[in-house]
């Protein structure tokens, strides 16, 4: 979210604890994520429950080296404190291809994200995503992937390209814990110097 909205021109911190599921086959991703949030946005530390979010997408040729990619996010403003979340319901409609190698994956995802109802008192959502994916595999469960993207905030009409990392494993064959860091590499649209977020899911077999 914009944390901007609530205070400028100085340094905060935000971190998010996330957990979830993830319900799988070789078509069909669904993904149910409950962030647990840390901020002192407001000059005091703050924390609670975020927006919750759902993600449902398609895969065409899962079989194949080369994939298409379809579906959409859906955004809940579940947040218990302003400070914490969009204030908006928002919807992100997704299409992508993703290319399959033996050490991992290339792809490029974008996603429109529009909020559509909500707090009429918080900032509209229309932004742009372009998402370029690497992902390598170790062996043994532990994985990275790269995940630079391009954010267009039709709204602002600025830009912000922040750049994040995240390392995983995967353990009992159905959890799955990730770290993930970030900073920007042009941040016209002033939204953090730096990221690091920590989740954990169960996916479901």
């Amino acid at each position: 979210m914009d944390w901007q909205e609530f205070k400028v021109d100085r340094f905060y911190n935000v971190s998010m604890l996330g957990g979830g599921i993830y319900f799988s086959d070789q078509n069909i991703n669904l993904r149910l994520d409950i962030p647990y949030v840390i901020t002192d946005v407001t000059f005091e530390t703050t924390s609670g429950l975020g927006d919750i979010f759902i993600e449902g997408n398609f895969i065409f040729n899962a079989s194949d080296p080369s994939s298409f990619i379809t579906g959409s996010t859906l955004i809940f403003p579940t947040a218990t404190r302003d400070e914490l979340g969009f204030g908006k319901y928002v919807v992100a409609p997704l299409i992508g291809i993703t290319y399959t190698y033996g050490w991992g994956f290339l792809g490029i995802l974008f996603r429109d994200y529009l909020s559509f109802a909500g707090n009429e008192s918080r900032k509209n959502v229309h932004e742009l995503s372009i998402q370029p994916l690497i992902k390598i595999n170790f062996g043994k469960g532990w994985y990275s992937i790269f995940e630079p993207d391009v954010r267009i905030n039709w709204i602002s009409e600025k830009i912000f390209v922040p750049y994040t990392q995240e390392f995983g494993y995967i353990f009992n064959k159905n959890w799955l814990i990730s770290v993930k860091g970030g900073f920007h590499l042009f941040n016209g649209d002033k939204r953090y110097d730096w990221l690091a977020e920590v989740r954990l899911s169960y996916l479901y077999p």
